[in-house]
């Protein structure tokens, strides 16, 4: 189930999203905001996994009062002006839906956060080494077979590929730990997360990787130590 809520500053509009979310089995509208600061406090406290997002508020532009949140809630804009259409897609939101959208319309956006957040929550394992990462429009089928290392730049992650053409999401490590396989992959640092099939050799408290050279992190060591025993 899709948990989801909605910021809009007209009631009416809350309303119909109401009735369209009761209208799917796999989204749950748990509760509706008018106001900006209120969702955004109730954001802080309880996590969700999509929001119903309104652009042309009094409080604050829709746009804006993304960028504040975690970059992990789906989001689905909501707005009577197009021109905003840009702008939404430029912070990789799921969808954009120009009011007033029939039901038909609605059922198409929720299709496609659906697909998505399959997708997303999919398992990777051995037999199924792959996961689907956000990009740009759509989804991206990351192999992990030639997956080396990936590191974590704040909000996104950089992974490094054996064909040498690293590639840049928008997902914290605390997400992508999550995802990947933890019989293939071991978080090694803060900031590091590696292929185990793919380290050349531990010595000390240094890992070693492509020619990388990682300084295993205190609260790793134990975990990293242990898969490694007897490995390399």
């Amino acid at each position: 189930m899709i948990n989801a809520i909605a910021l809009d500053d007209e009631p009416p509009a809350l309303d119909i999203l109401k009735s369209y979310c009761g209208r799917v089995d796999f989204i749950s509208l748990i509760k509706t905001f008018t106001s900006p600061s209120e969702a955004l406090q109730y954001l802080k406290k309880y996590p969700v996994d999509l929001l119903f997002l309104d652009i042309q508020m009094p409080e604050i532009l829709g746009v804006e009062f993304r960028k504040k949140i975690d970059p992990d809630i789906m989001v689905v804009f909501t707005t009577a002006y197009s021109n905003y259409a840009v702008s939404g897609f430029d912070l990789n939101v799921i969808d954009f839906l120009l009011k007033p959208y029939p039901f038909e319309r609605f059922i198409q956006s929720a299709e496609k956060v659906n697909q998505y957040f399959t997708n997303i929550h999919q398992k990777s394992t051995s037999e199924n080494p792959y996961i689907y990462l956000r990009a740009d429009y759509g989804l991206v089928k990351v192999p992990l077979d030639k997956l080396i290392y990936v590191e974590g730049l704040e909000d996104y992650c950089k992974f490094y590929f054996t064909d040498g053409n690293p590639m840049i999401f928008r997902i914290t490590m605390k997400v992508l730990v999550e995802k990947l396989p933890s019989s293939l992959f071991v978080r090694a640092h803060r900031s590091f997360i590696v292929s185990i099939n793919k380290c050349e050799r531990i010595r000390g408290n240094v890992l070693y990787i492509n020619g990388l050279e990682i300084n295993i992190g205190r609260i790793y060591k134990q975990q990293v130590f242990e898969i490694f025993k007897g490995k390399i």
